[in-house]
């Protein structure tokens, strides 16, 4: 009897300890990396791209008609000086009553012909407050067309010129703000900013450790910008993601583009 309780002790235990192992192998795994699926390293990169490199542009038509004298009693201005208010002449256009709550580090604007031109908003962000503007090329008899363009996330008013009022005229009644309009697009500043240090990004979108991914964005002619020029090995699988997009530009200029985006 007790030989016979040995082999059944002995038979317990070997039960145990292969159990034991068949246990380590499927919870432990040990020496395996996880796999990813090229669809998901895309999806990853692809949305953090766009949360991270787009910009949203504001652009709202401001038009000014000169021809307009009816309500400004004859003039623009009153008791103007020679030359002042003439045609193709630079003038400072003054609006008594700026009706959005934009920063002026925020906003720009620009002239037909995508010049940025030269203001000041006064007053804080909770008053009244009136903008002024420099314009080069004053149309005593036309429908002028201006563009404020406003950022929520860029500070566009590091690219302004330097303000320096010129002969003010009080535009004011015969000034229309029109309907805003946003337009989206690459930041080429944002997309110089946010990939110097790739590995660090890597841990920001929350990219696999052990993966990695290259970002090119090029248009007809040349490579603009890219992300991690390393090529990978012949040997790994490479997952690739195409589209195409623009750059925009705080003038409202877009460039088509194209971005190409490389999972292994």
């Amino acid at each position: 009897m007790k030989k016979g309780n040995g082999h059944i002790d002995w038979a317990i235990s070997i039960g145990i300890f292969i159990i034991y192992l068949l246990l380590l192998f499927i919870f432990v795994r040990p020496g395996q990396v996880e796999e990813y699926k090229g669809d998901l390293l895309l999806s990853i990169v692809e949305k953090n791209f766009k949360d991270d490199f787009y910009w949203r542009l504001l652009e709202i038509p401001l038009f000014v008609n000169t021809s307009d004298t009816s309500k400004t009693g004859g003039g623009l201005i009153t008791g103007a000086a020679v030359g002042i208010g003439e045609s193709g002449s630079s003038e400072t256009l003054l609006i008594d009553v700026f009706p959005f709550k934009f920063s002026s580090n925020n906003i720009l604007i620009i002239d037909s012909e995508l010049n940025i031109l030269p203001f000041d908003l006064e007053n804080p962000l909770d008053q009244e407050r009136e903008i002024i503007f420099n314009i080069t090329d004053f149309q005593s008899d036309k429908k002028l067309i201006y563009e404020i363009l406003y950022s929520e996330s860029m500070n566009l008013g590091s690219t302004k010129p330097t303000f320096d009022p010129i002969n003010i005229l009080n535009v004011s009644n015969v000034t229309i703000f029109g309907v805003g309009e946003y337009s989206i697009g690459v930041s080429e500043d944002k997309f110089k900013e946010i990939s110097q240090d790739y590995n660090k990004l890597k841990i920001d979108w929350r990219y696999p450790k052990l993966k990695d991914f290259s970002i090119t964005i090029y248009d007809e002619k040349e490579i603009i910008l890219s992300l991690n020029d390393v090529q990978p090995s012949e040997n790994l699988n490479i997952y690739v993601l195409q589209w195409s997009d623009f750059i925009l530009y705080n003038d409202t200029t877009k460039k088509p583009v194209t971005v190409n985006v490389k999972a292994w």
